[in-house]
């Protein structure tokens, strides 16, 4: 079964560089819907699709491909609807818009199937160099991760003309608006945190996917504890050539990305996560507790001081087992003697049996 995914996989990514190559993407009039569960191209350009307005925020509901011809994924479980012959998802588009980033926009939205409904987020990528092979990314990043419930199911990728927009499932509040429940005054809250967290993203690793992107926006939680992680624009694979870019947002970013022209990899993710676990139980990021007065010039800082002023003073940053473990094991600046996600994952484990 896990070869038979696998081909389908590589001849829908063959398929779709063949149909548009890198070098000036000719779209057709009609879109592209993409079926993750088929692993192919889907939609077969069945049903009016030439009215698809995708762009506007009020525009009318939007008839769409299921994404296939019998059944699609909703919330990880399968659905069959009651139409056997060309079914059709309607996307109603007038959602809520939920962030705004330097590649796209996220908003709300409902998905109709026969007589049921369902909350899903719809990501438009803006018209910048690279943002169809930015979506393209994303879809293929998540399509991969999509056995690991830690990741958003994503339903569909429609691309036409000038326009990428990602339908995926929806996941709760983001971490940067619930940092007071995994504080360090919640220190249990914390460590099981960052044990899910570092178990998806070893996940992850294992199927060649890094993130390059961590940080509390990118991680949402739902009521019931559940967590996603999101935004996978930035991401990169084992199998694909690193492009010599500088992935991250500020002071998440790892030291080497800056120092050297290497492909960042795992132990970069870990290095974003130690700052991320560091900050919540802290409430400071550990370069600015390095260096009080650090702003602006955080990539000089990074690239010529970071690893003098970690080996200078790295125990100022400790108070404690969890703080020495995340120090010493996620934020060193040689990425080598980082813990791998796996092994962090049963570090911090470890931890939580004893930690008062």
């Amino acid at each position: 079964m896990f070869f038979k995914k696998s081909w389908r996989f590589l001849l829908s990514s063959i398929l779709l560089f063949t149909i548009f190559p890198q070098a000036g993407w000719a779209v057709s009039d009609k879109p592209l819907i993409l079926n993750f569960k088929a692993g192919k191209l889907a939609g077969r350009f069945k049903g009016n699709l030439t009215k698809l307005e995708l762009t506007g925020s009020n525009s009318e509901d939007q008839a769409l491909p299921l994404l296939s011809d019998k059944e699609c994924i909703i919330d990880g479980e399968p659905y069959t609807p009651s139409s056997q012959e060309h079914p059709k998802l309607v996307l109603h588009s007038g959602g809520t818009v939920l962030g705004m980033g330097e590649f796209g926009k996220v908003s709300s939205a409902k998905v109709f199937i026969d007589e049921l409904s369902f909350d899903v987020v719809r990501k438009d990528f803006f018209e910048k160099e690279g943002f169809r092979q930015k979506a393209l990314k994303e879809y293929q990043a998540l399509y991969r991760l999509q056995a690991h419930g830690s990741f958003p199911n994503v339903y569909s990728l429609v691309i036409q003309h000038l326009t990428c927009c990602l339908i995926q499932e929806k996941g709760g509040l983001s971490l940067a608006k619930q940092r007071k429940l995994y504080s360090g005054e919640n220190p249990h809250a914390l460590l099981s945190l960052g044990i899910k967290l570092s178990e998806a993203l070893a996940y992850a690793h294992s199927k060649g996917i890094y993130h390059l992107d961590l940080k509390e926006d990118n991680i949402l939680i739902s009521e019931d504890l559940s967590l996603k992680i999101v935004d996978f624009g930035e991401s990169g694979s084992s199998d694909t050539p690193h492009d010599g870019s500088i992935r991250g947002s500020s002071f998440y970013i790892a030291p080497e990305q800056f120092i050297t022209k290497n492909a960042p990899g795992p132990a970069s993710d870990v290095f974003s996560l130690g700052v991320i676990l560091y900050r919540l139980k802290n409430k400071s990021l550990p370069q600015k507790v390095l260096s009080p007065g650090l702003n602006d010039d955080f990539v000089f800082y990074m690239t010529h001081e970071y690893a003098t002023d970690w080996e200078r003073s790295s125990e100022s940053l400790v108070k404690d087992d969890l703080d020495y473990l995340i120090v010493h094991s996620t934020l060193h600046p040689d990425p080598a003697k980082r813990l791998t996600m796996k092994e962090l994952s049963e570090a911090l484990a470890l931890l939580a049996e004893t930690y008062p």
